[in-house]
């Protein structure tokens, strides 16, 4: 649940004269680059003295408690205003550290802090002698020595994923114009659920129904109608909706009854183990644990105990305990890394405990649903062959990410995407394989008869693979000892359909979306300028119409007057409409989630002004089939009265490539058009009459 905490005000220093708690600035600079490279990066052959910070930022209330040093090439070092308390409480070798646009979590877990170093401050606590040796070291610091005082017990993060609870994640939750991206906040419980089920890969399907009223109705699911496609979620969401990483956050949402709204959306953590177990399949002995039944060691040591196994947990902070993020690594014995659930923000190693023992508890609260696992069916293990549409996701080779995989393994995914892509490429996250033994083959096409772009064995971590077309093939043999196994992401670039301006002064044409026969894309803005010369008015004709409604709009304007003729979505066909000027503009604009087959309109001109702006469907009636078109092209055609009516096909780049010349039309007619010449294509069947005049798309497939 999204809390307020007005008593945080960030800003940066200009000068390190400032003494606060007997901590300067500049001595806050030494501890957070002392504590970085002793910590942190002294392995990784990086000097001390070419650490370079940036001017810190102070956590604030009445005095100043926390500086915050952000490391130019990334990372970040809490360190205490005060000597009093331990030198520093957060950290991190990557990304950065700001208090603006931040995870209700983080700002929680930090006015812990703020309570405790404020009291150390008024009730003037003395440092104790683990304090005070703490920060002679690190204001002392020899980086020759570094090594040798390091505590090397730990695990890196485990959670490859960084998931958000805002815009694109929440697209299942309910519509609320307040909230982000037209959408409630799907809430920090559901997202460190998720997380931790992303990480599993389980369970494919869930169990049971659950439903409650909510402020937006009542909201329901059956998790026997659904499954789980972890091969078609990333790492990331990105720019784009995908609908299988809003589903699984909504439907953990719904276990909780979450408390939905726009401003923040809260559950409470004995709901989330509950589901989890009952809904999610998750262990028996899954269990949320709290951290005041336990001593400072004994609780560590349980958190210890489960990432060592590999177990990522959920946990919850300071307080009423609503707000929940992800426990999943540790350094020492002393710091946790939180993946605080607002896409990576802040991440980094925590101080769970009092900063200074003598001082109040300040760590009431907190929790965390340990043994956090599947349970005996896990895990499922490759079978068969997999084909994955989605033009972007990750692949692992099924043991999941703490056992091996078995022997006698024969799996493959097939990935094709259903969108039109280019630069298909397959990026390795983990990997692990007998040497000489078990391979993955990627092949440079849909199955293992197209050419080997790889073949991949041992420990070392592949390249990236990419694949020449639009289509790859991995192919997973093992027949020796259990390896680890591998994990990686795919991803490719959404053809580009139309973008931009095109001007149009042709007397007559047609205009589309461009995406021929595959779904237009996401976050599209395109702008046809349609300025024919010497004309009075422009007639367009929709001749199909398929879109989301609503969001996905094709607005037509009028640009002498600079007004909007006409607002079109759905998939209903508005037949024609005149812009009564010479000069018009038509806008197709896209939303980040649903897309359709498109749109495509024809258009004529004419030199004389049209007495209305709106007409109906054209008179002449016009149907092409079949779809696709082999051999012969039949072309139905009825008219109310009398006419002729030009037939022609053209290909794309408007080329007439057949002719029928004149049709005499009295009521209804068929014409059957040869099109075994042509290649397979996309192509255009115009039709021109005194009756109505317009294109129809043909897909010839010989």
């Amino acid at each position: 649940m999204i809390k307020r905490f007005t008593t945080f005000l960030f800003s940066t220093l200009l000068a390190v004269q400032v003494i606060a708690g007997g901590i300067s600035e500049q001595n806050a600079h030494k501890v957070a680059k002392a504590f970085m490279h002793s910590k942190v990066i002294s392995d990784a052959g990086v000097s001390f003295e070419s650490l370079e910070t940036l001017p810190a930022l102070t956590l604030t209330a009445n005095t100043p408690l926390l500086y915050a040093i952000n490391f130019v090439k990334g990372g970040f070092v809490l360190v205490s205003a005060t000597d009093a308390a331990l030198p520093v409480i957060g950290y991190s070798p990557v990304g950065s550290f700001s208090m603006q646009n931040q995870s209700p979590s983080l700002i929680g877990w930090m006015a812990g802090y703020e309570l405790q170093l404020q009291e150390i401050i008024d009730q003037q606590l003395q440092a104790t002698t683990e304090i005070e040796l703490a920060w002679n070291d690190l204001l002392n610091y020899d980086p020759e020595k570094s090594a040798s005082n390091r505590n090397n017990r730990q695990v890196e993060p485990l959670l490859p994923c960084t998931w958000n609870q805002g815009a694109l994640y929440n697209d299942l939750c309910p519509e609320d114009d307040g909230g982000p991206g037209g959408h409630v906040y799907s809430g920090c419980v559901a997202t460190a659920m998720s997380q931790v089920i992303y990480y599993w890969r389980y369970p494919l399907q869930g169990t049971g129904t659950h439903g409650y009223y909510s402020d937006y109705g009542y909201l329901f699911v059956d998790f026997a109608d659904v499954g789980y496609n972890y091969e078609e979620m990333r790492n990331s969401i990105g720019s784009e909706s995908n609908y299988e990483m809003a589903e699984i956050q909504y439907h953990c949402g719904i276990t909780v009854d979450m408390m939905y709204s726009a401003s923040g959306s809260g559950a409470y953590s004995h709901d989330a183990a509950e589901a989890l177990r009952n809904h999610f399949g998750f262990s028996d002995e899954l269990s949320l644990e709290y951290k005041d039944d336990y001593s400072n060691s004994a609780w560590a040591s349980l958190l210890i105990q489960n990432l060592d196994n590999g177990w990522p947990m959920y946990y919850h902070g300071f307080g009423s305990g609503g707000h929940a993020f992800n426990v999943d690594g540790y350094q020492g014995d002393d710091f946790f890394h939180f993946n605080w659930g607002w896409g990576g923000s802040a991440n980094g190693y925590f101080y769970l405990n009092n900063l200074n023992p003598n001082g109040s508890n300040f760590t009431n609260g907190q929790g965390a649903i340990v043994n956090f696992v599947p349970s005996d069916n896990y895990p499922y293990y490759c079978n068969g062959v997999k084909t994955l549409t989605r033009y972007n996701g990750t692949i692992e080779d099924g043991s999941g990410p703490v056992d091996g995989y078995i022997s006698g393994l024969e799996c493959g995914w097939l990935i094709a995407p259903l969108d039109s892509v280019t630069n298909l490429t397959v990026n390795f996250e983990k990997f692990g394989l007998t040497e000489g033994e078990d391979v993955l083959n990627i092949f440079d096409g849909p199955d293992a008869s197209y050419p080997l772009l790889g073949s991949y064995s041992g420990n070392a971590l592949p390249p990236s693979v990419t694949a020449s077309g639009d289509k790859m093939f991995l192919e997973f043999l093992t027949s020796g000892d259990q390896g680890s196994g591998f994990r990686l992401s795919y991803n490719s670039e959404l053809a580009v359909y139309c973008s931009g301006q095109t001007i149009l002064n042709d007397a007559n044409g047609v205009i589309a979306d461009g995406s021929g026969t595959r779904d237009y894309n996401n976050n599209s803005v395109c702008k046809f300028r349609i300025e024919p010369e010497d004309a009075a008015s422009i007639t367009f004709t929709f001749d199909f119409l398929d879109t989301e409604p609503v969001h996905d709009a094709i607005k037509i304007y009028n640009l002498a007057s600079q007004t909007m003729v006409g607002n079109f979505s759905g998939s209903d066909n508005p037949g024609s409409v005149t812009v009564p000027s010479g000069k018009a503009l038509i806008l197709f604009t896209t939303n980040s989630s649903v897309t359709g087959e498109g749109w495509e309109i024809s258009y004529t001109s004419s030199s004389s002004a049209v007495a209305t702006e709106f007409e109906s469907a054209d008179k002449l009636k016009v149907n092409v089939f079949p779809v696709p078109a082999n051999q012969w092209l039949r072309v139905e055609l009825s008219n109310k009265v009398s006419a002729e009516v030009n037939l022609s096909i053209h290909d794309l780049s408007g080329r007439i490539v057949v002719d029928n010349s004149l049709v005499k039309l009295e009521g209804q007619k068929t014409v059957m058009i040869p099109v075994h010449t042509l290649a397979d294509g996309i192509y255009y069947l115009r039709y021109v009459s005194e009756s109505g005049s317009g294109v129809r798309k043909v897909l010839i497939r010989n």
